[in-house]
């Protein structure tokens, strides 16, 4: 019976902890119409967005169609695939004249500034979609992939700030994709918008498929270091609200950084693929960067885990086997601090990386490491993905022999 009492308890503890949690966070922002249920149709000039949201494309083009169509009716541009949600999805194209397709809606109640958000969309890309080139008034197949870019604004179709901007779309079935949102300031509108990939020399006929809005839900805006990128789920599963407070780090002590897990070189190994980096092979070339995807570091640290190794062990067996290569270890970050923790930390980052191939057995000479901090961003710092993307280490060829 005192069992069943303390966990009773401990069960109650928990529910008022995690109602504390969330009372603090704010309700969840419901949109309306989140899966764009509609009549299906082509968008014409003039014409609505789906069903309560509005058309913000440019003035004189067709607004977003509504897909697919329906039962006895040949396919809207040859566009056959089936809603993720619902019975319906809003279809957006990039055009080659500098036009594009966007849609808002009014916010039942605002992002607010200097908050953290999270919202998810299920998008796809139609491997074809029929249309007349706007600049050619010629057919063509508007079939390259776009991004899907999230705007805060303050009234109807208005953009005061690019929230964050997904990957080029290309995957032909649902996929769903989660976006960072962290406004700056308050915003009563939010604005979906499918733009193309750039950088890019020319615009493009493309398009993208949309569905399956989920709720803006307010999170910690410390629970998601900047060093992975979020990718897309196959499968879309219900959200999980966030239910722990978010760790406090202990202060860091300045010493010099560890070398974490050391190896003995001639410690036997099985066997293992080499899938991790798909650009170590023969082919390398004097002056590439190659992005280490997979390396992952805790916020504001620069020690490597356990669950690393096998990405740099691959780094290791590559240059074991070119005795002649010569690589630096460059170590980088995001624009969110000051110019002398940003180099300090992405020089401790690359080192610790040199550091564990060294061990190994590679000689010093032919690893060098470097922390440029923010000064070589790859992506403008402008939205939580692009940040994330400029965190990270790379492997240059310096020689090849």
């Amino acid at each position: 019976m005192n069992r069943f009492k303390t966990l009773t308890f401990i069960f109650l503890a928990l529910m008022a902890f995690s109602s504390d949690l969330f009372a603090q966070l704010g309700d969840p922002i419901l949109l309306g119409n989140p899966s764009f249920e509609d009549i299906p149709h082509v968008g014409v000039e003039g014409g609505p967005g789906p069903r309560g949201w509005l058309d913000c494309g440019k003035s004189g083009e067709t607004a977003p169609d509504v897909q697919p169509s329906p039962p006895g009716v040949g396919p809207f541009f040859d566009v056959t695939l089936q809603a993720h949600e619902g019975k319906t999805y809003v279809g957006m194209v990039v055009r080659d004249n500098d036009t594009y397709e966007a849609i808002s809606q009014r916010l039942r109640q605002p992002m607010e500034g200097g908050k953290c958000y999270n919202f998810s969309l299920s998008l796809a890309h139609s491997d074809v979609y029929k249309s007349v080139s706007r600049k050619t008034n010629m057919p063509v197949d508007y079939v390259e992939g776009a991004v899907i870019r999230i705007w805060g604004g303050s009234g109807r179709c208005s953009k005061l700030e690019m929230l964050d901007e997904s990957p080029k779309i290309t995957n032909t079935e649902w996929m769903n994709y989660n976006f960072r949102l962290e406004p700056a300031r308050n915003y009563s509108y939010i604005l979906i918008e499918a733009f193309w990939k750039t950088p890019v020399m020319f615009a493009y006929n493309g398009n993208v498929l949309i569905d399956n809005a989920s709720a803006i839900q307010p999170v910690p805006c410390d629970d998601a270091p900047l060093a992975s990128i979020t990718e897309p789920e196959k499968k879309v599963e219900p959200k999980k609200e966030p239910g722990k407070k978010p760790k406090k780090e202990e202060p860091k002590k300045e010493e010099k950084p560890k070398e974490v897990v050391k190896a003995e070189p001639n410690t036997p190994k099985p066997p293992k693929k080499k899938e991790l980096i798909t650009e170590l092979n023969k082919k390398v070339r004097v002056g590439q960067e190659i992005k280490l995807e997979k390396l992952y570091f805790q916020v504001d640290s620069s020690s490597l885990r356990e669950k690393d190794l096998p990405l740099l062990d691959e780094i290791f067996d590559f240059l074991n086997e070119n005795k002649k290569v010569v690589v630096e270890i460059g170590g980088h970050t995001n624009n969110r601090c000051g110019d002398k923790f940003c180099n300090k930390l992405s020089k401790e980052r690359a080192r610790s990386v040199a550091n564990y191939l060294i061990s190994k057995g590679i000689e010093e000479e032919r690893v060098t490491y470097k922390g440029y901090g923010k000064t070589k961003p790859k992506y403008p710092n402008n939205t939580p993905t692009n940040r994330r993307r400029n965190q990270r280490v790379e492997l240059k060829i310096l020689e090849i022999g």
